[in-house]
């Protein structure tokens, strides 16, 4: 799967060639529409008004040309059969660095090995970058007038579980 190696650099030519003609059109920009990182990177997906970053775009509108994607994707949380056809893996949670520039490994120990207690359960995701939040549907994030609940269990205080 990919380019064979010697094939490479012509294709990395010829891809930047193609981008600096896209460029040097004029035709597109960044998306910067909010001044919050990560409503800004969100948005670039959700904008319905053609954004002038949006190269490659196919639009839906039902009843003509329609997807159940939504509804295939929606948290069990909100719906009332199965749900979550597709969810993050760790390793992509994880390809997202903390703010500070810092490998974006889950803090899960201390510096002495020990657990680490979280008091909610999103705040194991304090300081990644700001497209984790725009990206991934974590523990506590806002959805369809809700907050998302995802957990296989919790740990308590006390060292007693809660099952999910």
């Amino acid at each position: 799967v990919g380019i064979p190696a010697d094939k490479a650099n012509d294709f990395f030519k010829r891809s930047m060639e193609a981008s600096d003609m896209i460029i040097k059109s004029g035709k597109f920009a960044l998306f910067n529409q909010d001044p919050d990182p990560a409503a800004n990177y969100q948005q670039l997906f959700l904008d319905k008004t053609m954004n002038s970053e949006a190269i490659f775009v196919k639009a839906f509108a039902s009843p003509d040309k329609a997807h159940n994607f939504d509804y295939a994707m929606a948290a069990p949380s909100f719906k009332i059969d199965w749900g979550t056809n597709t969810s993050p893996t760790l390793e992509l949670v994880e390809s997202y660095e903390y703010i500070d520039g810092t490998p974006g490994t889950l803090k899960t120990t201390d510096a002495s090995g020990n657990l680490i207690y979280y008091e909610n359960a999103e705040d194991i995701f304090k300081d990644k970058d700001p497209r984790f939040f725009a990206s991934i549907l974590y523990p506590g994030s806002p959805w369809q007038n809700g907050e998302l609940e995802v957990r296989r269990g919790i740990i308590k205080n006390d060292g007693s579980k809660e099952a999910a």
